[in-house]
């Protein structure tokens, strides 16, 4: 069996890494704070 694994690297300045309301007003704030 053979595996393909495909990898992209991007480059940020900020990641914001699961969801929910935390997660979404991290994002909105970051947004803010650098427009």
């Amino acid at each position: 069996m053979h595996w393909r694994i495909t990898v992209k690297t991007i480059t940020t300045d900020i990641a914001v890494i699961g969801a929910g309301g935390a997660g979404l007003r991290t994002a909105i704030a970051a947004a803010e704070a650098n427009p």
